[in-house]
């Protein structure tokens, strides 16, 4: 039986919860602590449940009165109890867990509390009486509901002391513009990245708590909830989610917005995009899923006369479905770019003439209409991605380019590398891409120093040409029909290749360069990816006779690191 003195206790598994496997948290547990043990934990300061199993708060935690700190972080609870309210010390409570639906009404006396954190993305439902909690410092997530039971935007009025990140979800829920207003954004000094959130929610159909309405704001209201919705001065980042308005608030983009780093827009409705261009410091700039968008222009520059977007590095488009068109970029616009993707913009045909110098990396994935590439100066990294237009990739001319990787292309069934047009590439990649046949010039790209090729099961390749002279390392992997190629390439290669330590590092270092890190290139890296998603039977299955071990040359010594 635990001392009367102990002030700390940690409920662990059988082993440590770090090291332990998944088949450890298949098993949940329900703790029941007797009524005198809990007699014997009154001067308990911490609790922490953390990476248990746990699947229920014991409700006799009430007992606990000098309780400040409960950590349920990675367990399995979907309710806290009302008991909880009874712990009136309480200043700390980590409720992230992505199981948890609701918090109890009760919280609303935990007036001491001053961080709760809670997981981003679960569907939570928060009752009224947040507001009460002027004291809080930590409240990352702020779910709104239907009325009744559920908050109410105006609650977060007292909630002046919030620091770090809030995320404000079921915005659709407010329909009156006072309401926004109250709610009293630029008084909150302290935070520094805001995310609205017009959806309801992961799993807005789980609420059982009844509501007074079911009112949802027409796109009207919505442009001016999100007018009063104008954050502090001293925002650093702001993601704005699932919002239905046919236009922006005044303040969006406003130069005073000085520290602001980094903007997230996915799901909007809106023609046209923000005019962000006169933001001093916006580093990173990121739009998905834009369904109104037809053409990018002067409206995105904004009112600015001299170089727009001064501070950016980092823009991507994705999923702009109506996009055709991005036109009017100043000469001096984009100053610090250096990485831009464009991905699954079906309906692009035109890019501007010329992009920025200081842009040494894009990324284009699925545009089938885009039939060219702008110039780019001092590009030294291109990927292609699934759905390319086949002139598109055959008429590339980048001086200063030294990595290419095509993956994932069904289109692409020859390629052409002229040496005139890129005298300077190190390093080819093509992977999956299963109607590849021929790759011409490869012989001719003097500069080669790493050549992987990957799953490309049609494609041949003359055995009369010899690869370049620089060549250091060459991989190719589920290439069936490469097998007599690669015999005579390693007879001739084999007193060139490298089979260094250092050259596997630069090689790997280079392949992490052209890494796009989404969902779909970690499954092909890892040999999992299905090609039913693209309407095609799997590339695993239709090639069994291929080799299956990849087939390195210039790999003496460092497989085992790999």
């Amino acid at each position: 039986m635990p001392s009367r003195g102990i002030r700390i206790l940690k409920f662990v598994n059988a082993r440590d919860n770090r090291s332990c496997s998944s088949k450890l948290f298949s098993h949940s547990i329900n703790i029941k602590i007797p009524t005198e043990t809990w007699q014997n934990l009154k001067q308990l300061r911490a609790l922490d449940f953390s990476h248990s199993a746990l699947t229920q708060v014991p409700d006799s935690i009430r007992e606990l009165k000098l309780l400040r700190y409960l950590s349920l972080f990675q367990t399995r609870i979907n309710t806290i109890p009302e008991s909880i309210s009874d712990l009136y010390n309480l200043r700390v409570l980590d409720a992230r867990t992505d199981s948890l639906r609701e918090i109890p009404r009760g919280i609303q006396k935990l007036v001491n509390l001053r961080h709760l954190n809670l997981d981003l993305w679960s569907p939570l439902c928060m009752p009224r009486g947040i507001g009460a909690l002027k004291g809080l410092q930590t409240l990352p997530r702020f779910s709104i509901g239907s009325e009744g039971w559920h908050c109410n935007v105006t609650e977060l009025h007292h909630l002046v002391n919030i620091h770090g990140e809030l995320c404000i979800t079921g915005l659709r829920r407010v329909t009156n513009v006072n309401d926004a207003q109250t709610a009293n954004l630029v008084s909150k000094n302290h935070l520094q990245i805001l995310r609205l959130d017009w959806s309801d929610g992961v799993c807005p159909n789980n609420c059982s708590h009844p509501s007074s309405s079911n009112d949802v704001a027409t796109p009207e209201q919505e442009e001016e909830i999100f007018e009063s919705l104008r954050p502090h001065k001293n925002i650093e980042e702001l993601e704005v989610i699932n919002y239905s308005g046919y236009r922006y608030p005044s303040w969006f983009g406003a130069s005073t917005f000085m520290d602001l780093a980094k903007i997230i827009l996915c799901q909007h409705s809106c023609k046209f995009l923000p005019p962000l261009g006169e933001l001093p410091r916006l580093r990173i700039l990121s739009m998905e899923y834009m369904t109104g968008v037809e053409h990018v222009g002067q409206e995105f520059r904004g009112s600015i006369t001299t170089r727009a977007f001064p501070a950016l590095e980092e823009l991507e488009f994705k999923e702009i479905l109506k996009w055709v068109e991005w036109s009017q970029i100043g000469q001096d616009d984009f100053p610090s770019l250096r990485l831009l993707k464009i991905k699954e913009n079906h309906e692009l045909r035109y890019l501007p003439h010329t992009l920025s110098s200081s842009l040494t990396k894009l990324v284009i994935k699925d545009c089938s209409k885009l039939a060219s590439l702008p110039a780019i100066p001092n590009l030294t990294a291109l990927v292609l991605k699934g759905k390319i237009n086949e002139q598109l990739l055959n008429d590339l001319h980048f001086p200063c380019l030294r990595s290419l990787k095509v993956l994932l292309s069904r289109s692409i069934e020859h390629i052409l590398l002229d040496s005139r047009n890129h005298p300077l590439l190190e390093v080819l990649v093509i992977s999956v891409c299963p109607c590849l046949h021929s790759i011409m010039g490869l012989s001719n790209l003097g500069s080669l120093k790493f050549l992987n090729i990957n799953r490309c099961p049609y494609l041949q390749l003359p055995s009369d040409k010899p690869l370049s002279p620089h060549l250091q390392r060459l991989t190719i992997t589920k290439c069936p029909l490469l097998a007599h190629w690669l015999e005579i390439q390693n007879s001739r290669l084999q007193c060139q290749l490298d089979g260094s330590k250092d050259a596997w590092y630069e090689e790997q270092q280079a392949l992490y360069e052209l890494n796009d890190a989404s969902e779909d290139e970690q499954r092909e890296e890892f040999g999992l990816l299905s090609e039913d998603e693209n309407g095609e039977e799997d590339d695993e299955q239709d090639h069994e006779q291929s080799e299956d071990q990849e087939t390195h040359y210039g790999n003496n010594d460092s497989s085992e690191d790999e």
